[in-house]
């Protein structure tokens, strides 16, 4: 248990790489819509773009138990 509620498994929206022209743009899109976006490398899960508000609440738990 982690003491708090588990990590839901969802679908996240992706982006092929190779669709993104600026990156700035990417991070105002992920700010923007506070949800993980899953950025894909000739077809396959490559790396994950968040804010840092929805890493914070997706890792916070987990911080917290290691204190113990």
């Amino acid at each position: 248990p982690t003491g708090g509620k588990p990590l839901k498994k969802q679908s996240l929206p992706t982006i092929p790489i190779e669709e993104i022209p600026e990156i700035a743009q990417l991070v105002q899109e992920v700010k923007k819509s506070d949800t993980p976006v899953l950025i894909t490398k000739d077809g396959k899960a490559d790396t994950v773009a968040m804010s840092v508000p929805v890493y914070k609440s997706l890792f916070e738990p987990f911080e917290a138990c290691e204190k113990f």
